[in-house]
């Protein structure tokens, strides 16, 4: 259809636009889409800077063109791109007609100014990708009667159902369709999902009974951010993502959704630390003295500090109370090997004390052993270094005594094999220090796991 001295632009404003086949009744001078059967109407170039335009069009079959204000184009089509230049301002409409429903794929190419309303998909039986950037699209996404793999109009307040979306689709962009309906874990339909984008939608989460997920491919990327998630969707969500049980995915689902809790955060690392995914979420730090998985928090890794990812939380996890005092080790006239003195470093330590030949009994074995009420189970003594980020923070953890605490550490000197350094709290006017000890005595130590 193109542009006529008799356009109305009141009555066409007024009028629900879109893809439309079936045609409908219109009011004089408005569109009139009942003269062809199988056509596309209701798409506009809004033209306010020249230049050309592209789609592109890809299927079998016979087609005509009635492109902006030039001429009627029959084309047979198959992996075409029709290119217009536009060197007037101002709205163009453009109406496809024929076999329109053979076309498989519909794309704008990423050119700008493509607008309309999207209406009537499910009559284009062929579809399987339709890509639509860089316009304002309105209307009713009505797709569910289309094989449907690729389905791109971001930022575009078009309206639909969620939950009748095809489940055919891998790729999927509907961030900012405000018009949207539907439950968010049903994002489950999508057996073979590589990437959605639903950023800022208005998909709701009503529904926390999390299904599990067995098809997802390795490296699936999911954005949920700016939906206004609760802190019980959020973790329902983490949940269904560890539940995929699929490698290397990235999920954001930050912006305006609730933050995790310090108690809740470590959905979030789970999902990080088992399946080596990306994750972007609001957290609430941690702090020295909180309640954390396994005991207290004693230390939270800071820049510069082995172990520290910037943008995650890491640090050292205390027992909240001395273990009864013991040797160092039963084996008290050999090296071990546990001569690591570094910030992190206790579980290699500890597994050198508790392999070394003739070993029964040790504060390291006891630590290796060691199950916290909450299950946890990967536990050891510390490094000298790690006793240092505790000391710092031992009024926030409480219950130290003014003594010597077992490392994890051995001293490596010539003729020493029968000692292992200690730990002293500072007290006092006194700083905090190592020295070492006869492997022989009992001394008090506390286990710690890292996170």
């Amino acid at each position: 259809m193109s542009r006529s001295k008799g356009f109305n632009e009141a009555l066409t404003t007024k009028k629900s636009r879109g893809w439309n086949t079936k045609g409908q009744l219109t009011p004089a001078n408005a569109w009139n889409t009942r003269l062809y059967m199988r056509q596309l109407v209701g798409l506009y170039w809004d033209i306010e800077l020249p230049g050309s335009r592209t789609l592109n069009i890809v299927g079998t079959g016979a087609i005509i063109i009635n492109w902006g204000a030039g001429s009627t184009y029959q084309v047979t089509f198959e992996s075409l791109v029709y290119t217009t230049v536009y060197s007037d301002l101002g709205r163009f409409d453009l109406v496809i007609k024929g076999d329109v429903h053979r076309i498989t794929k519909f794309s704008n190419a990423g050119y700008p100014s493509l607008c309309g309303s999207v209406k009537g998909f499910g009559n284009l039986e062929s579809l399987t990708e339709l890509v639509l950037v860089g316009g304002n699209f309105t209307g009713e996404l009505s797709v569910a009667g289309c094989p449907l793999t690729r389905l791109s109009i971001p930022g575009s307040p078009v309206s639909g159902d969620f939950d009748t979306l095809p489940a055919t689709l891998t790729e999927l962009d509907l961030s900012g369709a405000t018009g949207l309906t539907g439950e968010l874990l049903h994002i489950t339909r999508f057996a073979g999902l590589r990437r959605l984008d639903i950023s800022g939608s208005s998909v709701e989460f009503n529904d926390h009974n999390i299904p599990t997920l067995t098809t997802w491919k390795d490296g699936v990327h999911i954005t949920v951010s700016n939906m206004s998630l609760s802190e019980a969707d959020v973790i329902a969500f983490l949940s269904l993502c560890f539940l995929a049980a699929v490698q290397n995915g990235y999920l954001d689902i930050a912006g305006n959704n609730a933050g995790l809790s310090a108690e809740h955060a470590h959905y979030a690392q789970e999902l990080r630390d088992s399946f080596h995914w990306t994750v972007y979420c609001n957290v609430a730090a941690p702090v020295a003295g909180q309640a954390w998985h396994g005991g207290i928090i004693a230390a939270i890794y800071q820049a510069g500090d082995a172990g520290f990812v910037a943008g995650e939380f890491h640090g050292i996890v205390i027992t909240p109370a001395d273990a009864t005092p013991m040797p160092w080790s039963n084996v008290t006239d050999a090296f071990s090997g546990a001569t690591a003195f570094a910030l992190g470093q206790g579980n290699p330590n500890t597994n050198a004390i508790i392999g070394q030949a003739g070993h029964t009994g040790s504060a390291a074995k006891y630590c290796h052993d060691y199950v916290s009420p909450d299950g946890y189970t990967d536990f050891c003594l510390p490094t000298p270094d790690d006793w240092v980020k505790i000391a710092s923070n031992s009024a926030a953890i409480g219950g130290f005594t003014h003594g010597s605490y077992w490392t994890s550490a051995e001293s490596a000197d010539a003729g020493s094999e029968y000692a292992a350094y200690i730990f002293y709290f500072p007290y006092d006017s006194y700083p905090a220090y190592a020295d070492t000890e006869w492997k022989s005595e009992a001394r008090s130590f506390r286990p710690i796991r890292y996170f």
